[in-house]
């Protein structure tokens, strides 16, 4: 992992923590399912949720560090809200059915809460990445999607831009924000 993709992880995490913080109040032990979340660059966010009493499944389709190995581009093995929390960092970009995901999510978590770049981000994160070659390459030439606000809003989520418009945070369910 470069030095850029660990500032960058350590972005979407403080943004996580800030709303698990929140939720936190509501309900000091909460059920997470972390949709994509494998940790292959060891953002350290599941642990950091352990760490605070909650219960963290990890679902993805590599088996490290995955306590469910699952496709996110089909149903996910889960009854209707399973989960008081999904998050997906850094996921939906990478699917190629990222519609039926965002679905996916909002069914079998009471709250949503995950990050995606803007169509903003593409030019800058192919530069950084193939001709800087600062950032991971591999993980860029494997986007997808690079979703419009509107594309999530439609889909039943608020939307906000965070570092400089080029990453968007998405959520559902947390209307007091």
């Amino acid at each position: 992992m470069k030095v850029i993709d660990r500032f960058i992880a350590a972005a979407r995490n403080r943004i996580v923590k800030r709303y698990i913080k929140v939720l936190e109040k509501q309900n000091k032990h909460l059920k997470i399912l972390n949709a994509g979340g494998a940790e292959i660059f060891g953002s350290g966010i599941n642990q950091w949720l352990r760490n605070r009493g909650h219960k963290v499944y990890v679902l993805d389709i590599v088996r490290k560090n995955t306590d469910v190995v699952a496709d996110l581009n089909h149903k996910l093995p889960f009854r209707d809200r399973s989960f008081d929390v999904v998050i997906a960092l850094a996921v939906v970009e990478h699917l190629k059915e990222y519609i039926k995901a965002l679905n996916e999510f909002k069914r079998v978590g009471h709250c949503v809460i995950l990050t995606t770049p803007s169509p903003y981000a593409k030019p800058v994160l192919e530069f950084l990445a193939f001709k800087l070659k600062i950032i991971d390459a591999k993980q860029i030439a494997d986007h997808k999607h690079y979703l419009k606000k509107e594309e999530l809003m439609q889909c039943g989520y608020k939307v906000k831009y965070f570092e400089l418009s080029l990453n968007q945070l998405a959520y559902y369910g947390l209307e007091k924000f």
